[in-house]
């Protein structure tokens, strides 16, 4: 997001604070919080909400002062969740929905945040093991797991291309998936 100080009135920070629960910043214009905060919501992830304080009257006319919160998502972008048995893959994430991937299908689903407030996150990358491809068969490849020397059978879902010598793999309590 960039902002020109030419063309945004007030297009400035006039503090910032370490507050409970997170950080307060206090901008030069309503315009440049509304700009900032929907581009920070879209694109982490997470609802806005506004409030409005009188603060007194200047010149005869009554004077706000506007509080803009972001609540941030408690996932980002490559979590790895577990929803009624299926393993996904947070893909994308904005203001108001969640891109989930089915992680042996394949599949893309959309997710309201709501739904998926109490879901609880598996992990990350950290989750994920560059594998060598031993051999291939249709719909399936066999991987060489570095952690116990073992071969193990990974599906490979539509649409992605496991025609390389190493895939990335998530290996898990409910077993191996082939992850993008």
């Amino acid at each position: 997001l960039v902002i020109s100080r030419e063309k945004e009135k007030g297009a400035f920070v006039t503090k910032v604070e370490r507050m409970h629960g997170g950080l307060d910043f206090y901008l030069g214009s309503n315009s440049l919080g509304e700009l900032v905060l929907k581009e920070l919501a879209q694109t982490f992830g997470g609802s806005v909400k506004e409030s409005h304080k009188l603060v007194g009257r200047k010149d005869g006319k009554d004077v706000y002062r506007t509080t803009y919160a972001v609540r941030m998502s408690h996932f980002s972008f490559d979590d790895f969740v577990k929803i009624d048995e299926q393993i996904f893959q947070i893909k994308k994430i904005s203001s108001d929905s969640t891109l989930l991937r089915a992680l042996e299908s394949g599949k893309d689903f959309w997710f309201h945040l709501p739904d998926l407030e109490k879901t609880k996150i598996m992990g990350g990358n950290e989750l994920v093991k560059d594998m060598v491809v031993v051999s291939r068969s249709e719909g399936e490849i066999q991987v060489l797991d570095p952690g116990n020397l073992k071969t193990v059978v990974v599906l490979v879902p539509l649409g992605i291309d496991a025609n390389t010598e190493s895939v990335k793999v998530l290996k898990c309590e409910a077993g191996y998936f082939l992850v993008e």
